[in-house]
């Protein structure tokens, strides 16, 4: 018999989640797994948690030699209507910070 963590583990694997969220998600104790993601009933339930909780930023980018992050939104669904109105190449997710990183591409919108 499965134990909650496990059963946890098991929907989210399911689902449709971007890489960088699997990556924080993988990388949390799977010992706590109910605690930290056991009440996301959907993956846009949990992909919207932890857009909020991580500060994400989609940049919306024009071609290969952009190199600027600065226009797009922090919201997922606006920046993909941003970024098929404007025909743009891909969004570069940023993780904000102190340090902003790009922590993954969306590429098909």
């Amino acid at each position: 018999m499965k134990n909650v963590n496990q059963m946890v583990c098991d929907r989210i694997d399911s689902w449709d989640i971007p890489r960088w969220m699997m990556d924080i998600i993988n990388d949390s104790d799977y010992n706590h797994m109910d605690e930290l993601y056991g009440d996301f009933e959907t993956e846009d339930e949990l992909i919207d948690f932890m857009e909020r909780e991580y500060g994400m930023w989609y940049a919306i980018m024009m071609d290969d030699d952009d190199t600027d992050w600065g226009f797009g939104s922090n919201d997922r669904d606006e920046a993909i209507s941003l970024a098929r109105s404007m025909d743009a190449k891909y969004i570069a997710v940023i993780k904000m910070g102190d340090d902003p990183v790009c922590v993954d591409t969306i590429e098909e919108f």
